[in-house]
């Protein structure tokens, strides 16, 4: 990546929230920089290639990010930004892996929208997720909520549902219903919140799905106009598992939703394609570096990423909850491990059952 020091636009400063993250250094312990010097191994710095435009969300979270980021790397570590790309974060990945070396001094933070236009074959996107290295994501809920309880349905039940569009994040959850033997009746157009909400509110739907750092208002929102939580995406776990969402421990996983429906859990190829789309659903940033980084590169940033995860709550919206280290890559695992078949499934179900296919 280019180190050309005027392609990275001044970070502006904002002391309320500086404020806070200066706040949350003071309270740290000081593992982060003892005995440690820039030139333990990012002696020149690095760059951080943020996919997305000037004042998009992403660049409003890297404002937060990198001195937090700063504050767990070698003293005197310099990180520089750069903006690449649309709000959707594909041209910017695509620019990171033709152009980042591994080498430790390139980081890239990317949301997750590019991660679905990964998944669903957009031709746009000419990255490879499994080539990234995670570090740090921040990840958000998401809830399907119901005006029915889903067992009060049947076999086959039909269920009228407002979304966006079908290769955002309401994917997971239409994809979901379809593995629940449920037939989701889907009303696209509606990427505003308040205008979701009306269309509840007049009874142009049963159902929406719920997402993104603003989630919890919502759902208590369509709660109060009777609606009721069905299932959440869950957090990946280990050896292929879905655990509840610490923020809705009583809200059941598709896979609980499953067996007590269809007295079994849902498998094959479209199940391995919902895990990798409800995983990249519920992405707000993921940061990560590029493939065959050493090691010893790895770790350093890995360290900071979990020391930055400590921090940034202080600062972000309560609905996204920071994770690092070991945690992100767990998350993303089932984003990385998606292989050919199981896209393939996952692109011809678009084509077949929602009439959707990339342009």
């Amino acid at each position: 990546m280019c180190r050309s020091r005027h392609w990275f636009p001044t970070i502006p400063d904002r002391p309320t929230r500086r404020g806070l993250l200066l706040a949350a250094f003071a309270g740290l312990p000081l593992l982060s920089r003892t005995g440690r010097a820039a030139s333990s191994g990012l002696p020149d710095g690095a760059d951080l290639l943020i996919a997305g435009p000037s004042g998009g969300r992403l660049d409003r979270v890297s404002m937060d990010l990198l001195p937090a980021l700063e504050h767990g790397l070698p003293a005197g570590t310099p990180l520089r930004r750069e903006l690449a790309g649309g709000p959707d974060g594909v041209t910017g990945a695509n620019q990171f892996e033709a152009r980042a070396a591994p080498d430790g001094a390139n980081v890239l933070l990317m949301p997750g929208d590019a991660a679905l236009a990964w998944l669903i074959g957009d031709p746009r996107a000419h990255f490879t997720l499994g080539n990234l290295v995670p570090v740090m994501a921040g990840v958000t809920q998401g809830v399907l909520m119901s005006r029915y309880r889903l067992e009060q349905l049947g076999p086959g039940g039909h269920l009228r549902i407002v979304a966006g569009r079908p290769d955002g994040p309401e994917l997971a959850a239409l994809l979901a219903l379809d593995l629940l033997g449920l037939r989701a009746d889907p009303t696209f157009g509606s990427t505003d919140p308040a205008a979701v909400e009306q269309v509840i509110l007049a009874k142009g739907a049963d159902a929406a799905f719920v997402a993104g750092a603003d989630a919890e208002r919502r759902i208590a929102r369509l709660t109060r106009a009777g609606l009721q939580a069905s299932f959440v995406l869950g957090v990946p776990g280990a050896d292929q598992a879905v655990l509840r969402d610490p923020r809705v421990p009583g809200v059941p996983t598709l896979p609980e939703l499953a067996i007590a429906l269809n007295g079994t859990a849902p498998s094959g190829l479209l199940y391995d394609a919902w895990r990798a789309v409800s995983a990249a659903a519920q992405l707000s940033f993921l940061l990560a570096l590029p493939g065959l980084t050493p090691a010893a590169l790895v770790s350093l940033w890995r360290q900071a990423g979990l020391q930055a995860a400590g921090i940034i709550p202080l600062a972000e919206p309560a609905g996204v909850r920071m994770i690092a280290g070991p945690e992100a890559t767990e998350f993303t695992a089932p984003i990385a491990a998606a292989d050919t078949a199981s896209l393939i499934a996952l692109r011809q179900w678009l084509t077949a059952k929602l009439g959707w296919q990339p342009a």
